[in-house]
């Protein structure tokens, strides 16, 4: 501190801190004749904490480029609530599963999910390291990020809540690569690539986007699924097929592109309630969504969605089944789709199919390229609003 003593009952502050870094300090107290005095070490946190892949000078107060954290986790050994860690461009790699309990954001720093790479150190075999990612804060988030596992559990939202925002989620998974079991849980404005699905002994039950137990609140929108694979058709715990969304809650804005599920049963979207046997109602809604270009088996997916208590509204697919909207064929609906290019046509009939009087509350301003979502006489299906410029996620 200053150097000043207080004496009164309550506790003051004597002195403000405006740089971070280790600071020594004098404590007294005093009770009739009685003193104790000690001298302490301050920790003053930055509010923005740098992190660089494997840095050799790493030390706190990790508030520079060059004495940035090596990995998140050794960030989060002394962030507080409120703290950003801002990720530099290139690749960390973590020694442990990164779990996030404090109200925080993680993000790459350029704001390009494709300029920065996490990777997920492994299956740790227990629920509390079972995810590579683990959010447990309804104002944790990652934003900005690729997020790589190598063969395991992607990310959990836990109970608490927890966003997922702009991220890329490679890598395959054994059951989930995203576990959202929060009403306060969203993920939003991401794209799934080139992830596939496997059986852990217990099973897998599909490529979650939306997966919550009984929360209906759970979300997840505008946000991309490309040449991703379902491989299993259910599990031990619970007698139903899997899909690439296995979902309770809302699924709004998505794309479903040239992914496979390899089981008939294999829906593209799976809606159900806590357990089938238990019925509880609603079980889903999926909104403003579009599939083009995906298999079950070797042949054109024959599923959207699979759930008697579902609600669809607003759906565009390149086959008619369970009360779609509109169809067509994938070169009808998709700009450059042998590209990689899953932004509409300019007559894609999924083009203005909610109307502006239908504009949900919660809508968010941006579609996934970062254009504005209200732009015509009503808003489009899938994760790409259709309009001249913004920028696109070109996934090969």
């Amino acid at each position: 501190g200053d150097g000043q003593t207080d004496t009164t009952s309550e506790p003051v502050v004597t002195n403000t801190y405006w740089v971070a870094g280790d600071f020594t300090a004098s404590v007294k107290l005093t009770k009739g004749t009685d003193e104790v005095e000690d001298g302490v070490v301050l920790h003053v946190v930055p509010k923005i904490m740098r992190v660089k892949g494997d840095n050799k000078n790493a030390a706190f107060p990790y508030d520079t480029v060059d004495n940035a954290a090596s990995n998140i986790n050794q960030a989060l050994t002394v962030a507080i609530a409120d703290s950003v860690i801002e990720v530099e461009p290139g690749t960390v790699r973590e020694p442990r599963h990164v779990r996030v309990e404090k109200r925080m954001t993680i993000r790459g720093r350029t704001g390009h999910p494709g300029d920065v790479t996490v990777r997920g150190n492994g299956y740790g075999g227990t629920l509390e390291d079972d995810w590579n990612f683990d959010l447990a804060n309804a104002g944790a988030s990652f934003e900005s990020l690729t997020l790589v596992s190598p063969g395991t559990r992607h990310i959990r939202i836990d109970q608490a809540g927890g966003t997922v925002s702009n991220c890329v989620i490679r890598g395959d998974a054994i059951e989930e690569a995203c576990y959202n079991h929060s009403d306060l849980g969203v993920v939003t404005h991401c794209v799934f690539s080139n992830i596939t699905l496997s059986v852990n002994g217990g099973g897998g039950m599909g490529l979650k986007g939306v997966y919550a137990s009984d929360k209906h609140g759970a979300r997840l929108s505008n946000t991309l699924f490309v040449k991703c694979t379902a491989n299993t058709s259910g599990n031990s715990y619970e007698s139903r097929p899997s899909g690439i969304i296995d979902a309770w809650g809302t699924v709004e804005f998505c794309t479903v592109a040239n992914c496979k599920m390899v089981k008939s049963e294999m829906p593209h979207v799976l809606f159900h309630n806590l357990y089938e046997e238990k019925s509880v109602t609603p079980c889903g809604k999926l909104r403003a969504c579009v599939f083009g270009a995906n298999k079950i088996g070797n042949e054109l997916g024959l599923a959207i969605v699979r759930c008697k208590g579902a609600t669809i509204e607003n759906c565009v697919g390149d086959f008619a089944v369970n009360g779609l909207s509109r169809v067509a064929t994938t070169e009808e609906i998709f700009r450059r789709p042998a590209k990689g290019d899953w932004r509409l046509r300019a007559n894609s009939p999924a083009r203005d199919i909610v109307p502006k009087s239908e504009l949900p509350a919660d809508l968010p301003a941006t579609d996934l390229g970062g254009n504005p979502r209200v732009y015509s006489v009503g808003l489009d299906a899938g994760c790409y609003e259709c309009q001249s410029g913004g920028l696109m996620l070109l996934v090969r």
